[in-house]
């Protein structure tokens, strides 16, 4: 039996027979799971989220990520990064999840590290080793990024996680390595974290926007 987690009011149900990662994704596939909400199965919890987003500290903040590393893998023809809502698992990890970003190099698609679930036309899921993930905590999600996912990722051969916490005053954002037994922190300098997966360093700044809402830059060098 697996433990569910609901992150919000109880207006989602998972159906009794859910039990395990394959069941999990027959649900995913079948026209009773939900459209909207965040529902995740990590090593035998399964993940209700149904929160909206904060629009400045999460919504606008993962926009800033989506178009800084789209820009970079399409001008250097990198391979693919997904924005929100690609399903990812990996079953010897035993976890299911859509992450708020994804790369995947030509390299792991070609020798097969990453596949698609079916057609790729119309495949919704790709299983396999993405070699970068990144999660934008916010207060529903603070435990399911920082000690779940991190766990899941780390079982399944990620090379990088990124993780962007912008719950406090000022943003922190990290770089996590691959170490023999689980993620460590890439050493930043000035505030620059260097990605070995892009070739390139990564600094976020914070600034007070027009009307006074915080807005973000994700400076590259």
């Amino acid at each position: 039996m697996s433990t569910v987690v609901v992150a919000g009011e109880p207006e989602l149900r998972v159906p009794d027979d859910v039990t395990d990662l394959e069941s999990f994704r027959r649900w995913v596939y079948s026209d009773d799971f939900p459209e909207k909400g965040r529902v995740a199965f990590l090593q035998g919890e399964i993940w209700v989220d149904i929160h909206a987003e904060r629009l400045q500290g999460h919504s606008r903040l993962k926009l800033k990520y989506h178009t800084v590393l789209d820009g970079i893998v399409e001008d250097e023809e990198l391979g693919l990064f997904f924005h929100d809502g690609a399903l990812w698992t990996h079953k010897r990890a035993g976890v299911s999840n859509i992450p708020d970003g994804m790369f995947i190099s030509w390299d792991s698609l070609e020798s097969g590290r990453v596949k698609y679930v079916g057609d790729q036309s119309t495949a919704i899921e790709v299983q396999g080793s993405p070699d970068m993930v990144m999660e934008v905590v916010s207060r529903s999600s603070l435990r399911k990024d920082t000690v779940s996912l991190m766990k899941c990722y780390w079982a399944a051969g990620v090379k990088e996680y990124w993780l962007v916490d912008a719950l406090g005053d000022m943003p922190e954002f990290k770089i996590l390595v691959r170490g023999p037994r689980g993620f460590r922190e890439s050493p930043a300098k000035g505030g620059w974290h260097r990605s070995a997966v892009f070739g390139r360093e990564f600094k976020l700044e914070r600034r007070t926007g027009r009307l006074g809402h915080a807005a973000y830059d994700l400076k590259v060098r």
